[in-house]
């Protein structure tokens, strides 16, 4: 895991572990502090070189989010019950198969 201070809030960068012949690394971007209500932004590489960016919803955070708003849009959006590993890997796997570039927004490689 690796922590890089910006500002008042501490960027946690930490890797899901799974074996998937399609994904080679599932990176979030922050700690989640309440499974139930938070969301988090996520970075997925694909084993053919692509990457791809993700932020991951969970139900509750997403109703707080949209309170007494007409619409709501994000961008690469998953929504998963609770925010655990295994809701995460799931909602990915479910992207990759769908069709992940219709879902994710494509990252650029880095020289």
């Amino acid at each position: 895991m690796e922590t890089t201070e910006l500002g008042a809030k501490a960027l946690v960068l930490r890797s899901l572990e799974l074996e998937d012949e399609r994904l080679a690394s599932l990176t979030l971007h922050c700690e989640v502090s309440d499974p139930e209500d938070d969301n988090i932004d996520l970075s997925v590489l694909l084993k053919d070189g692509r990457s791809f960016g993700f932020t991951v919803f969970s139900i509750r955070n997403l109703q707080r989010l949209i309170e007494g708003e007409l619409s709501f849009v994000s961008p690469g959006m998953l929504v998963v019950s609770r925010l655990t590993d295994e809701a995460i890997i799931h909602a990915v796997r479910s992207a990759v198969a769908l069709g992940i570039e219709r879902f994710g927004i494509l990252q650029s490689k880095l020289d």
